[in-house]
């Protein structure tokens, strides 16, 4: 799925945005988590999602990702990011964390999933404007 917004984007910038896209589609699916359990199985995939979001993709200080998105979409980010800080301090990744097999079963991995396809859906309404 591609998404295009009315700006001119740096490469790097075009980068940054084809990241987040990425991996927000990724957590929004079940599916692709397991298939990246599957197409990586050396790994904690839980792990690696939750590092590739907060250390490897979400930067909301930098200006060149600042620039990559609309208004909107870092507003929708922001309210991830926090759904998402929300969702590790609960239960769900107390004392060990869990494979992601067993985590997408949680009503608290299921939440962060619905958001962010939510999340994802911000940016195609953007696009469509």
């Amino acid at each position: 799925m591609q998404y295009n917004i009315d700006m001119e984007l740096t490469e790097l910038q075009s980068t940054l945005r084809r990241n987040i896209v990425e991996h927000l589609h990724t957590l929004s699916s079940a599916d692709e988590q397991l298939q990246y359990q599957r197409n990586v199985p050396f790994v904690n995939v839980t792990v690696e999602l939750i590092c590739m979001w907060f250390d490897d993709s979400y930067h909301p200080e930098d200006k060149d990702f600042m620039a990559a998105f609309s208004a909107q979409e870092l507003i929708a980010m922001a309210r991830f990011n926090q759904l998402f800080d929300n969702v590790l301090e609960s239960g769900a990744l107390r004392e060990e964390t869990p494979q992601i097999e067993d985590l997408i079963k949680t009503p608290e991995w299921k939440y962060l999933m619905q958001e962010a396809a939510q999340t994802l859906e911000s940016f195609e309404r953007n696009n469509d404007s």
